[in-house]
């Protein structure tokens, strides 16, 4: 993977990532300890609503996109003249985000 859009398409990917990794890391140290301090009604409701809120075009893209990257890379590197080192990395990574998302 010398250059060009598989570059990009693994800089895009990678930043996916990162962006859906931060979002679990806030949403597992800031929104469920904070609604585990309220009541439970309250809790049910506003996870109900955030269940509702972030279904947006934005988060779908980040989502989505992001698996659908790095299955693009890992079956690119599989088919590609990529190194077997890199090609066992990218294939490792796409099952890694694949199946952790």
């Amino acid at each position: 993977m010398s250059g060009g859009p598989l570059r990009v398409l693994l800089v895009v990917t990678t930043v996916g990532a990162g962006i859906m990794a931060g979002l679990f890391f806030v949403f597992s140290v800031v929104v469920m300890p904070a609604l585990d301090r309220v009541e439970v009604a309250s809790a049910i409701a506003v996870m109900q609503s955030i269940n509702r809120v972030i279904v947006t075009p934005l988060f779908l893209l980040v989502f989505l996109g992001t698996a659908i990257g790095v299955v693009a890379l890992a079956i690119t590197a599989v088919i590609g003249d990529e190194p077997a080192s890199g090609v066992v990395a990218l294939v490792a990574a796409a099952a890694v985000y694949v199946v952790g998302v």
